[in-house]
């Protein structure tokens, strides 16, 4: 899935990103990325590509042997070139360790919350994510070190997500606020490398060292 362009080198025709650790943020190899119709695994660098028609609706997720699987979020292609950057990939037991410290019903579904920051939006520090719904919902911050224990919201930028959505029920409708100091929230279809996200995120039940998604709010 390469174009070549008129002038300089290749441009990535597709969906394309790279798999890393969650903790040491090193490329992980040999890991499965799907839409459903389409897979390939992730080469010895972590990177991956898909084929992602223009106007498409990009639902991929991934994982494999040791590692949760991962939905990522809902998008539409906007160009050739939609980028989903560095994604990072929870082995299983860092999985299942936060799963023990939210003491989250396992037979629901874990969202993480990634926040991109943009124009005068300098930090996420502070800010407070607030579900309406489903009622079950319940939320919790990430502390810098990668862990679901800090009281409130750290400035923590993407890939790393910095709050947590648990005992959310598969395939809910999620109804879901940021608010962020001197910050505002992007509306759904705000395009962002190549891809407007459409605010949706498949959610799954989850099992014990399996199965999370992840849901991008772009904050300007």
């Amino acid at each position: 899935m390469v174009m070549v362009a008129d002038m300089g080198g290749p441009v990535i025709e597709g969906e394309h990103g790279t798999l890393v650790e969650y903790f040491t943020m090193m490329p992980v190899a040999g890991l499965t990325v799907t839409d459903g119709t389409n897979s390939v695994t992730t080469g010895a660098d972590g990177t991956f590509v898909l084929p992602a028609p223009l106007g498409a609706t990009l639902k991929p997720f991934a994982g494999g042997p040791g590692y949760a699987t991962l939905y990522l979020p809902e998008a539409t292609a906007e160009g050739v070139d939609v980028d989903r950057g560095i994604v990072p990939m929870a082995q299983t037991s860092s999985f299942m360790l936060e799963q023990s410290i939210l003491a989250n019903d396992q037979t629901k579904a874990l969202v993480h919350i990634l926040l991109v920051k943009s124009g005068s939006c300098t930090s996420v520090a502070n800010g407070t994510v607030t579900v309406n719904a489903p009622a079950t919902a319940k939320v919790a911050y990430f502390s810098t070190a990668g862990l679901p224990t800090a009281p409130t919201m750290s400035d923590i930028g993407a890939p790393k997500p910095a709050a947590v959505l648990y005992d959310v029920d598969p395939g809910a409708t999620l109804d879901v606020k940021v608010d962020v100091p001197g910050c505002t929230t992007a509306p759904a279809g705000t395009a962002v490398n190549g891809m407007a996200l459409t605010g949706q995120v498949t959610t799954m039940a989850t099992e014990p060292g399996d199965n999370a998604a992840a849901l991008i709010f772009v904050l300007q």
